[in-house]
């Protein structure tokens, strides 16, 4: 799992030990939870150095990439029509995304309301339904997963 370590701001890649604190820096956000701390070193959300990591993926030997993105730019840019695989995808994505857009076999984009942003309760259930619709469409399209 990607992560960013504190203070470096470096991009670390976590594949052992426990899942959950491993999970949780991977996902710690400013508001919610901002910095993990695991055996020692502080982690926060490994999308300030890395938005999706499959290049790193990809390096490591992975078969099959399931890119997860919740960056908010790119909600912003795909629910304005510009398709990281478009004419307009320089101006609107980052070089380092589109290239790790490239590396996923299938990338699964949940909607994201501004108003879940806001962190309680409801709105931490809505991303989670919107998580599993988004993941449940994206990978039912997937050629790659066809048995």
């Amino acid at each position: 799992m990607a992560v960013t370590e504190l203070p470096s701001w470096q991009t670390r890649i976590l594949d052992s030990g426990e899942l959950a604190p491993t999970l949780a820096a991977s996902c710690a956000t400013p508001y919610l939870l901002h910095r993990v701390r695991i055996n020692g070193e502080t982690f926060t959300d490994g999308g300030w150095g890395c938005v999706l990591p499959s290049v790193i993926c990809r390096e490591h030997s992975c078969r099959m990439v399931i890119g997860s993105d919740v960056w908010f730019r790119s909600f912003l840019a795909k629910e304005s029509g510009v398709s990281p695989s478009g004419k307009l995808a320089r101006q609107a994505y980052s070089r380092q995304y589109l290239e790790a857009y490239n590396q996923c076999d299938v990338v699964v984009q949940p909607h994201i309301s501004v108003v879940s942003m806001i962190p309680n309760h409801a709105s931490i259930r809505r991303m989670i339904h919107d998580g599993e619709r988004a993941a449940k469409a994206s990978l039912a399209n997937c050629p790659a997963l066809a048995v």
